[in-house]
């Protein structure tokens, strides 16, 4: 049985407590919905809410996968701790929660900058050109977001314009996307392909403004998300027409040893007609 590869990974927060990010982790690996974890409140019998928390904070322990809280920071205090988890884990991934200024952050770009006074957006500019920067330096994946401007609230075909602080971000990313929920005129547009009732109505959308050296650009990804636990289903890729895409199923072949090396032979694996169909209903209801 094939348990899924485990990738080194980072998650710095600036704003998050690590408390408050490990109930979310615990809330999308068990499929809790995380205001039952925060209470304490699960549900018994054959849903074992609380068997499943139990059973995802064993994973998580056992995962390669850290957090680190930056309250204050700059370009060096990312930079350091990104090299120490390299040598320390074999930290590959990153993800950076999010772009925003810091005091420490202006007070270094003022010093490089020789104390000329700099906008937000080019504080942002020259920051997300850093991280750029970092990952070729470091050879490391780096994933971060930013906050949205008003303009969102009335836009149609979202793309960097609605970038809050300075748009000129989307410049140095390889992979640019803006998450919105889907307006009334979204979903009544939708109406040709939800009404054949393959689908449920999408309750998040990507738009994808930029793929570098990719051919699928400026397209929507339809989403539903679990908002209690942030379990995801993409459903259907449409142009900015409402026009489905159609999109062919990547398959990522692995070697036979790393698959072995995730994997429990299925005779070791003791189960009961019970357990068979708590999985299956599990796997279904994912």
């Amino acid at each position: 049985m094939y348990r899924g590869i485990s990738e080194p990974t980072l998650y710095l927060t600036t704003e998050l407590e690590i408390e408050e990010i490990q109930t979310m982790f615990l809330a999308y690996v068990s499929g809790v919905n995380e205001e039952k974890i925060l209470d304490g409140k699960y549900i018994g019998n054959e849903e074992d809410e609380e068997g499943r928390v139990d059973q995802a904070i064993e994973f998580i322990e056992q995962s390669p996968l850290w957090i680190e809280y930056l309250s204050d920071f700059n370009i060096e205090d990312i930079e350091t701790v990104i090299r120490r988890y390299q040598i320390d884990h074999k930290v590959q991934y990153v993800l950076f929660d999010y772009l925003h200024t810091s005091l420490k952050l202006i007070t270094e770009i003022a010093s490089a900058s020789r104390g000329m006074k700099l906008r937000e957006d080019q504080v942002l500019l020259m920051f997300s050109d850093r991280l750029k920067a970092m990952c070729n330096k470091l050879n490391v994946h780096i994933d971060s977001s930013t906050q949205t401007n008003g303009e969102y609230k009335n836009i149609k075909d979202a793309d960097q314009n609605v970038l809050r602080g300075a748009k000129a971000v989307a410049d140095k990313i390889d992979v640019g996307v803006v998450a919105l929920e889907p307006t009334n005129a979204d979903i009544e547009a939708l109406q040709p392909i939800l009404s054949k009732g393959i689908y449920p109505v999408p309750n998040m959308v990507y738009h994808i403004y930029k793929v570098r050296r990719g051919k699928l650009t400026r397209v929507k990804l339809w989403q539903y998300i679990n908002l209690g636990n942030m379990r995801g289903q993409d459903l259907f890729l449409t142009n900015n027409k409402y026009q489905i895409i159609p999109v062919e199923s990547t398959k990522i072949e692995m070697i036979d040893a790393m698959i072995n090396e995730h994997s429990v032979d299925q005779k070791e694996i003791e189960s009961d007609k019970e357990d068979n169909k708590n999985s299956t209903k599990a796997l279904f209801n994912f």
